[in-house]
């Protein structure tokens, strides 16, 4: 609908998080890096916690492209 109006070439806020569309900030890195750590030193567990909408789902995507 609004994609023609403003000229968009795809949909602003997809219903889903775009790997193409992370943004590294310093806390979500951090918590990616953590993870990382324990998947590759085998270290146990590791817990994402936060509220809606902070890009858990996101962090998660980019460590299943990471380890692909």
């Amino acid at each position: 609908m609004y994609e023609d109006f403003f000229g968009l070439s795809g949909r602003p806020f997809p219903a889903v998080p775009r790997v193409d569309h992370y943004y590294p900030g310093m806390a979500i890195e951090s918590a990616g890096q953590t993870l990382i750590r324990c998947i590759e030193r085998a270290e146990g567990a590791g817990i994402v916690v936060g509220p809606s909408g902070t890009g858990k789902t996101l962090l998660l995507m980019v460590l299943a492209e990471h380890f692909r």
